[in-house]
Formats: structure tokens, sequence, C-alpha cells
């Protein structure tokens, strides 16, 4: 009898520290909770009873991850952990989640986490996402545990990688949007001749960077009048103002557009590769002569990255 008081003792302390992290994440004491009656688990949500299947799979997921930091504590308190104590594995532990929630997930997992770390220097700890922003939000939860941790306790051997064909690589990019412009620059240098959704991925970087500076998409940056009258020289000027780079930029939309009617389809018409390095070049040469700086702290991982942008705008005064 005792052995089984002592079991529901348990139980009930772990349901009320499932809710109290519940409560944690949703930033609400009754946005859901967990009620034990009768040995029997009952989920409520604003006081209402809930069904397991009327929950997102969001949701479904922070119980989880709340229950599983609940676990690996169980009889025992942070307080008390020793070194070495814990290898934590989470997979995607975010990208399931409905937007709205994950401030509070990412809070909560820098919460638990920087407990565990800053108790127990030894500990190991590995995410897995395919997810680039999830990588870099995570990047920033450990910069300000560091922060936060004295010199005894800063994060050693922080490793991100990605896996690419069976292999491990060191990534190269957190940011969505350096990615973009990297990858662009590469293709413009001609160290990635793979053409595949190149298009695309210039149409966003172009998108990004008109809607984050001037509030314009790819067809209003390069003939609004405002904008063209902040480029100074006139070559220039004109050079932007007519050049059809959209043609390259939406390419994958058109093809599919047309491979439904198959009379407007002429396969002859397919725009070379060649061309498609130019759009690119022009691209980056358009963006750094409005914002130069911008282009320059973007690519300061990329040697002679500036100087070569630089030639491309001089090759462009060459040919008009």
């Amino acid at each position: 009898m005792k052995e089984l008081n002592a079991q529901k003792k348990n139980i009930n302390i772990a349901i009320d520290k499932i809710n109290n992290e519940l409560q944690y994440i949703f930033f609400d004491k009754n946005r859901l909770e967990i009620e034990v009656q009768d040995k029997k688990y009952f989920l409520k949500c604003r006081g209402k009873n809930l069904k397991p299947y009327d929950l997102s799979t969001g949701e479904r997921n922070i119980i989880a991850l709340c229950y599983f930091f609940t676990q690996i504590i169980e009889n025992k308190n942070y307080s008390d952990i020793k070194d070495g104590d814990f290898f934590i594995i989470l997979d995607d532990p975010i990208s399931s989640f409905d937007s709205e929630k994950q401030i509070g997930v990412f809070s909560y997992l820098k919460k638990k986490l920087s407990e565990i770390i800053l108790k127990d220097n030894k500990s190991k700890l590995i995410i897995f996402s395919h997810n680039l922003e999830v990588i870099s939000r995570f990047k920033k939860v450990f910069e300000e545990i560091n922060e936060q941790s004295d010199k005894n306790f800063l994060i050693k051997n922080k490793f991100i990688k990605e896996l690419k064909n069976g292999t491990l690589k060191n990534i190269k990019y957190y940011n969505k949007y350096s990615q973009l412009i990297n990858e662009v620059y590469d293709y413009a240098i001609e160290n990635n001749q793979n053409d595949e959704n190149i298009g695309n991925i210039m149409r966003k970087l172009l998108e990004a960077f008109g809607t984050f500076e001037y509030k314009k998409g790819i067809s209003e940056i390069s003939t609004n009048k405002d904008i063209l009258q902040s480029i100074n020289d006139n070559q220039y000027r004109d050079y932007f103002e007519n050049l059809m780079y959209r043609l390259v930029l939406n390419e994958e939309s058109h093809t599919q557009d047309f491979i439904k009617n198959l009379s407007f389809l002429d396969f002859s018409l397919k725009i070379k590769s060649s061309e498609k390095i130019q759009t690119a070049k022009d691209i980056l040469c358009f963006m750094y002569i409005l914002n130069p700086l911008h282009v320059k702290f973007q690519l300061q991982n990329k040697t002679d990255a500036i100087e070569n942008i630089r030639k491309w705008c001089e090759e462009i005064k060459e040919r008009i």
C-alpha cells in the first residue's frame, strides 16, 4: 500500500511539473493542462475537457517535450546533476509546432537546456533539424546561455553540420537570406554550374532585398522612379531600368504554366546557362549599387567578392 501511495504521489508530482511547463510555454495557465482522475489522465483546455485527437500535432509534441524533460530528471533535482549525466538527442523539436507557439517552445528549451548545461559541463546534446532557420535560432539560444554562464561553464565543442550525400559537412550559412545571396554569388563566379532552381533562388533573393529595403517586389524594384533616382550614374540607371532579369527569375513558373498548353511551348527559347550567370552577376551588381555595405557584409566570408562585383559593374558599362 505504501508503494502504491508513493507511485500515486509521484504521478501527481509529475503532472504538476508538466502543467507548470505547459503554462510556461503557452504563457497561459489555462491554455492546456492535464488532470488525473481515478488513475486516468484527462486533457483540459480553459477548464473544458478535451479529447486527444482534438489536439494539433504541435500541441501533442509540446506535451511530449514536457513529459520528456520531466522524465529525465525523475526523482532528482537539477542541483543533483553530476558531470556526464545526460546525453540528449532532440529530433526536429521545433518544426512541427504552430508558428505562434515557437517563442514559447524556444524559451522553454533554453530554460531546460541551460539548467542542465550550466550544472553539468560534460553533458552532450545533439539537435537534428531539416530547417536552417531552426538551427540559426538554436545557435542564438546557445549564445545566450553562454552569456549567462560564468567562465567555468562555457559551452564547448559546438558543431553545426549538415548531412549531404551521406556525409556530415560543416554548415556554411545560418541565415536563409545569407544562404540565398551566397548561392547566387557562387553561381555567378561559375563555381556551381547546377542550373536547377537558380532562377527561383535569384527571385527569392531579390524579393527579400526589395521587400526589406524598399517594400517593393521584383517587378517594381528596378522600375520605381524613387529607387532609380538613388542611382547617381545614368548609365547604370538606364541599364537596370530596362534589364529583363525577370525572364530568368520567373522561368520555372512560366515553364509550369506553358506545359499545360503545348502549343505555346518552344524549347528552343529556353534560357541558356551563360545568360543565367550574367543575370546573377547583374542582380548582385544592382544590389551593390543600391546598398554596397549590405552586400559587403553579406558576402564578407567570400574571398574577393566585392572586387569581383565591382569588376562586373565595370563590365556593364563596357557593354552599353
